[in-house]
């Protein structure tokens, strides 16, 4: 997770980046690209079909076909002159687990800890060989029971690692790792096909991957189960004919899909006692018929989304909703990633080489700018001084004492204009002690500056940074509270992110000079 905030200043000196969606799946590579400058404007939309085999269940088997499919489109005459091509992997949802765990009453110190114990706990598989990520949500289990809800997702490290490798040597830089039940959310969220924050939605998702069941509402997802039609089909021929193997038939697809889905809403019902105000059905084939079973037997409005999305067409759903998370400034991005920190870091740097070399340029400039004004203001004053020799004995010659006595009494008010600037300098606080009060702390507690925005007027600042550890976050509010220049210190619980190597956060308050 990413809880850094940069400055408003940043946001208007430095260019808008290009961060389209890419979903990469057993038969399809997807992506899509917004335009920074006008987000409701979509640059590119790529389709490659994968021959069988490139990727199997999700997993990457032969990286070479597809490093040349991402070439392919990175060259691309949309994209070949935009210099860095950031993208949001959304991979198939079968290769992660989901978890919804909640925590009881915690002090604000103990969430931090409590969290990642239940993180290696719930693991699937040994921790050290997962990628896992959390974000607290905002709606709770019960109001009366629950403070917190945690949604945590856990992936192989290895599956991720082989798709990196291969954007890396396409030159396009992975900012984020999600699932296709998370962007899928995000479409409904954005396009307002989830309504309500009060309502909980069922969305379904048929592709030839298989069945993406995703609950929630317009602030996030609840729930999600994937059933690819492999292991469907073989579960039915387990049952029916365990010596036949069965394919995927018009009665087949039907009867995977009702079973699936009468299992889907009885375990909702019984684990979140929660009804489904409306089921959204995205399908290729059988919607008709689909949407007859939903309405019949389970009794829930039935509803097309793609009358209300009219830039793509369903095929490209998941690269959209990836696509929608790159509009997200990177600082307010708090959506679960799976991927090694390195990458965030990646992004990072590049963008303070883009800024460093934004400001080199402009001030070579700026000098050459004030180079011309410079040898203009040295021709002008060689004129001036002959000006000035010429009218010499002129001004002894028309000398008037009426214009001495007026000159004077403009030097006396000029003497009294400089008295008050002189007290007005007296008057002025010394910025310079809380400076130095804070370097000195930030050190002591191994805090690292990331951006600090000290606005006009009495308004709180806002300071976004990151440490190793929890305790020295701690030691750095409290010193610099004892520190006496500054008052009302508070680092909020949404701005804490627990990562690998370090802790971010962001702490506001106030200033006493």
């Amino acid at each position: 997770m990413n809880l850094a905030k940069y400055s408003k200043l940043t946001k208007y000196l430095l260019a808008k980046e290009f961060i389209g969606g890419l979903e990469i799946s057993d038969a399809f590579v997807h992506f899509v690209l917004f335009d920074p400058r006008e987000t409701n404007k979509i640059i590119l939309n790529f389709e490659s079909e994968l021959e069988p085999g490139v990727v199997v269940e999700g997993e990457l088997k032969k990286p070479d076909i597809l490093r040349n499919i991402l070439i392919n489109l990175r060259q691309h005459p949309n994209l070949k002159k935009i210099k860095h091509l950031y993208a949001i992997l959304s991979i198939q949802s079968n290769l992660v687990y989901s978890k919804i765990f909640d925590l009881p009453t915690v002090d604000y110190k103990s969430i931090m800890s409590a969290v990642e114990l239940n993180i290696k706990m719930l693991s699937p598989i040994p921790f050290e060989r997962v990628y896992s990520d959390w974000e607290i949500l905002e709606k709770p289990l019960k109001s009366d029971t629950f403070k917190l809800r945690v949604f945590s997702v856990f992936t192989e490290k290895k599956v991720i690692d082989s798709y990196i490798e291969v954007l890396d040597q396409a030159d396009i830089i992975p900012l984020a790792t999600e699932f296709s039940a998370l962007s899928l959310e995000r479409v409904f969220s954005s396009y307002n096909i989830f309504e309500r924050d009060d309502k909980n939605y069922l969305g379904i998702y048929i592709s030839s991957n298989g069945i993406d069941f995703i609950i929630g509402d317009k602030k996030g997802m609840e729930f999600n189960f994937f059933q690819d039609w492999k292991s469907a089909l073989h579960d039915l021929s387990t049952v029916d004919n365990p010596s036949q193997e069965i394919i995927l038939t018009k009665d087949n697809f039907i009867k995977i899909f009702n079973d699936t889905l009468q299992k889907i809403i009885s375990f909702y019902f019984t684990r979140f006692q929660e009804s489904i105000e409306k089921v959204i059905l995205l399908s290729p084939i059988y919607f008709d018929e689909l949407k007859q079973i939903i309405e019949s037997r389970f009794n829930l409005v039935v509803e097309n989304p793609a009358v209300k999305i009219s830039q793509v067409n369903p095929a490209y759903y998941i690269a959209l909703g990836a696509a929608l998370r790159g509009l997200i400034p990177r600082a307010d991005d708090v959506s679960v990633s799976l991927m090694a920190i390195g990458t965030e870091q990646k992004y990072r740097t590049t963008r303070s080489i883009n800024f460093v070399n934004f400001w080199l340029k402009a001030m070579a400039e700026i000098l050459v700018i004030l180079l011309i004004v410079g040898i203009g203001f040295d021709f002008f004053l060689q004129y001036t001084k002959r000006n000035v020799s010429n009218d010499k004995n002129m001004i002894s010659a028309n000398f008037d004492p009426a214009k001495l006595t007026d000159l004077n009494q403009k030097a006396q008010e000029f003497n009294a204009n400089i008295q008050r600037a002189l007290e007005a300098k007296s008057n002025t606080k010394d910025w310079s002690k809380m400076f130095e009060n804070f370097y000195n702390i930030s050190r002591s507690a191994k805090v690292t500056l990331k951006s600090w925005i000290i606005p006009l007027g009495e308004s709180p600042f806002s300071f976004n940074g990151t440490t190793d550890n929890q305790s020295h976050m701690i030691q750095f509010r409290d010193e610099l509270s004892n520190s006496g220049n500054f008052f009302d210190l508070d680092i909020p619980l949404q701005s804490i992110i627990q990562q690998k190597n370090q802790v971010e956060f962001n702490l506001k308050g106030k200033i006493k000079l």
